[in-house]
């Protein structure tokens, strides 16, 4: 490796510290200032692999890594102590932490204002700057004298500068920090230390591995970038990384303060028509490229298992009188809360209830309130009981009640959706809801995002599970695995629609706690909750919604959720239903041409079926 001469730069000997150290850029940085002589701290939440760094006995020495959270203070702060505990207070610190949502590329009409990128790349910057003026500021007050060389050096894209598509949030935050924060801290910091600098360096697109080993990313990086550089290439990550050792030395740039230098190789700026977007349209509004057409549709659920979540699936000896009460509270709360917060988004006739039995002639009140919506209502069982205790004729006979206790109370409309109480569902269960002409079920999750259809009859051959006492030979052989009906065909309109449904899309599993369960939790946080969802979202919307092309060719996706009066009704649990609700509701108001929608289960089952979009 070439490097700088150290009689040029001057820095041997100093503490660098590395922030967002395991990325291409950084971990090229650390190899930089090891081999002029310094000492290298490395904070990040992943380390770089030895073989990447390819240290020297020596260097290895003069090396330091510790895990952190950039965005939690106290686990920033922890890190600087360890740090200083290693090699002496740190006089150079490299910023080079934050994020981008690439695959996101929302317009700002489409931005979640909590959006991560832009509070990350702050909040990482900024924690780490502070706590490494305070560790420059505590060595000073101990010791008497200025720390020699403290450099700070922010990293930064050329997005603050010029504007890319789809990327208003890391534009934001990177404008912010390079033209704003790296500024005013530089009229800070010399009140700190007299000699103290702080830039910021704006690279072009950086040719790292994690590019080179996508050939997407390097077809976006010709596009987007290599089209406006007039050094028609994007940077090499040891050109970068010397432009930091250059803005870290005194003896090199002492009198470059609060400045953004730029290396992007003569940038000019960023192409805004993508060949991949079609021919150019010329009209009234001027150029525009066609329009992808997208679907997505949102079906909301509830479980309304009252007590019988106790009695069936959920029944266990060692049940008190405590648990049942929670079966109380999810009738006379849960229920309550959840039909005021599906009022107040103007939803409730686009929520379908799975409600066993029990439930409503135990709860009728709460009955009468669900019916009174107008939301659909399918079955759920009568106790919730699960299908492999029950014999089929046990089944036929719950199954044949619930229809007719339905049936009377929407005064003579038929149930016809199901969800199989703890997804216990078998061959024989399907091949019953057929039989009593039920149009879907909603208990399976051979897609997450699609509806498919459950042929009829219904294969009833099992996967061959292996008895170790047989011959091998007895259970080496293949699943048969029916192909789909095309939609709208005969055999479509004969069969069964499966609207997915999983441990993954509910509320229950991370959320509510049964003492006497293996696999209870109850204690996640409802933000973990929410993020986990939304990022589902997102993904689908960003990729797998288009009508046009792809998996939902013809239809879009959907979006199914279910949520159980007792967890989702519950004062810490609500909240984040409603804000959850709430910004699904904006995309809705701002898709174009209904792209969004709530829909019933049973509305969703009709349009796969019949085959529109």
């Amino acid at each position: 490796m070439t490097t700088s001469s150290p009689s040029s730069l001057a820095i041997e000997g100093s503490h660098v510290l590395i922030t967002g150290g395991a990325g291409g850029v950084s971990s090229t940085a650390t190899k930089e200032f090891l081999a002029n002589g310094c000492c290298v701290t490395v904070l990040d939440k992943r380390s770089v692999a030895n073989e990447t760094l390819a240290l020297t006995p020596e260097q290895k020495e003069q090396y330091f890594y510790v895990e952190v959270d950039l965005t939690s203070e106290s686990s920033v702060e922890a890190a600087f102590v360890a740090s200083n505990a290693r090699f002496g207070p740190p006089c150079i610190l490299i910023a080079n932490s934050g994020t981008t949502e690439d695959n996101s590329r929302r317009p700002i009409w489409e931005l979640d204002a909590d959006s991560k990128a832009h509070a990350t790349n702050i909040k990482e910057t900024l924690l780490a700057v502070k706590h490494f003026l305070l560790s420059v500021k505590r060595f000073q007050e101990s010791t008497g004298k200025e720390l020699a060389n403290v450099a700070i050096v922010v990293t930064g894209s050329p997005t603050a500068v010029f504007e890319q598509e789809g990327h208003v949030d890391h534009a934001v935050s990177e404008a912010t920090l390079l033209h704003g924060f790296v500024r005013v801290v530089q009229n800070d910091i010399v009140r700190l230390n007299s000699k103290a600098r702080i830039n910021a360096v704006v690279s072009s697109p950086i040719n790292t591995l994690w590019i080179e080993d996508r050939p997407g990313d390097q077809k976006v990086m010709d596009a987007e970038h290599r089209a406006t550089v007039a050094s028609k290439k994007g940077a090499k990550p040891e050109e970068v990384a010397r432009t930091l050792l250059y803005l870290a030395s005194h003896r090199a740039t002492g009198h470059i303060r609060g400045v953004c230098l730029d290396a992007e190789g003569g940038i000019e700026g960023r192409a805004i028509w993508k060949e991949q977007q079609g021919p150019i349209r010329v009209g009234g509004q001027g150029l525009a490229p066609p329009i992808r057409r997208r679907r997505m549709r949102i079906c909301l659920s509830v479980d309304f298992d009252g007590l019988s979540g106790y009695l069936g699936t959920g029944h266990d000896p060692h049940n008190t009188l405590s648990d049942y009460s929670a079966g109380l509270l999810s009738a006379n709360v849960g229920v309550g809360r959840l039909l005021r917060l599906f009022t107040k988004w103007s939803i409730s006739d686009k929520v379908t209830w799975f409600t066993p039995c029990h439930s409503l002639e135990t709860f009728p009140d709460a009955a009468q309130q669900i019916i009174r919506s107008r939301a659909e209502i399918g079955l759920h069982g009568y106790s919730h009981e699960g299908a492999y205790s029950m014999t089929v004729e046990q089944e036929r006979d719950v199954l044949e009640k619930c229809i007719d206790i339905v049936t009377k109370l929407q005064d003579g409309k038929r149930p016809v959706g199901y969800r199989a109480p703890l997804y216990q569902i078998r061959e024989t269960t399907v091949q019953l809801l057929q039989d009593h002409g039920f149009l879907y079920d909603s208990s399976m999750n051979a897609h997450d995002a699609l509806p498919y259809f459950l042929q009829n009859p219904f294969p009833v051959d099992e996967p061959h599970v292996p008895d170790y006492s047989q011959n091998a030979s007895t259970w080496m052989m293949p699943t048969p695995i029916p192909s789909q009906p095309l939609r709208g065909s005969a055999e479509a309109e004969n069969a069964l629609v499966e609207i997915p449904g999983s441990w993954y899309t509910e509320d229950m599993t991370p959320l509510g706690f049964y003492p006497y369960s293996a696999n209870t939790q109850g204690y996640v946080s409802v933000d973990v909750v929410e993020k986990m969802w939304w990022d589902r979202f997102d993904w689908l919307w960003e990729n797998e919604c288009w009508i046009d092309e792809g998996p939902g060719q013809g239809f879009g996706s959907v979006f199914p959720m279910i949520l159980h009066p007792e967890s989702a009704g519950r004062a810490h649990i609500v909240g984040m239903i409603d804000k959850f609700i709430a910004k699904l509701v904006a995309r809705t108001r701002v898709a174009m041409n209904s792209e969004i929608t709530f829909e019933t289960f049973e509305s969703v089952a009709r349009s796969w079926k019949d085959g529109s979009s």
